[in-house]
């Protein structure tokens, strides 16, 4: 917990999650880019924004990947 964590300890805990939230979103990214070239070459569905595609296959995996 970071009640328990020096000042210095709990900024490189802060920062650390902030470089996560990054990667998250660069991979969210990524992964919505994969699925709008999939979507103009007709391999995948149209009728949702391929953002809201990558958000819904990172949380099944994340949800997956806790044992949910």
């Amino acid at each position: 917990m970071l009640h328990h964590r020096g000042a210095g300890e709990a900024a490189a805990f802060l920062h650390q999650n902030a470089h996560a939230t990054d990667a998250q979103l660069h991979l969210q990214d990524f992964i919505a880019e994969l699925i709008s070239q999939a979507a103009k070459a007709g391999a995948v569905r149209t009728d949702l924004a391929p953002q809201d595609l990558a958000v819904y296959a990172l949380s099944g995996l994340n949800a997956a990947g806790s044992g949910v």
